[in-house]
């Protein structure tokens, strides 16, 4: 049996797909896996690649190093904890991965029933209406995609 798959990077427009993914999880009794994908990194970092809202100084040697991951998963945790609740959070799986997050949500779309994902449209190219995240899912995912983008 498939399960929900959703990425969050912490952006308002991916707390709405982690709730829609989990609504649908719930609706089709599925299980919810959540992904959260971090580009590794040895320099300080903000906005949506490290949970916007939140700074993340790993102190470690190496990019990509145990502690980045560590808080990586506490900051995703958090989230999902606040989006979800405590008990639907528990209950989903939580992937925290360094990497592309295209290239880790494509990765892991063959076992999917359904991608959740969000879309800020703040690509390179003026008026452009889906992230490259959501693009190339779009384009490439093995399941269905879901693509869910704040009014306005």
């Amino acid at each position: 049996m498939g399960h929900v798959l959703v990425g969050i990077d912490g952006s308002d427009v991916a707390r709405d797909a982690l709730a829609w993914a989990g609504h649908a999880a719930r609706r089709f009794e599925l299980p919810l896996r959540i992904i959260h994908a971090y580009v590794p990194d040895t320099s300080t970092q903000t906005g949506p690649t490290a949970l916007r809202g939140a700074t993340i100084h790993t102190g470690d040697p190496e990019p990509g190093g145990p502690r980045r991951h560590d808080q990586a998963r506490d900051l995703a945790t958090h989230i999902i904890n606040e989006v979800l609740g405590r008990e639907t959070a528990e209950a989903a799986e939580l992937l925290v991965v360094d990497g592309r997050p295209s290239d880790i949500l494509l990765r892991h779309t063959g076992e999917a029933e359904m991608v959740v994902v969000g879309s800020r449209g703040v690509g390179g190219f003026s008026g452009r209406l889906l992230g490259s995240v959501s693009q190339r899912l779009a384009r490439e995912a093995t399941c269905p995609v879901v693509i869910i983008k704040r009014p306005g």
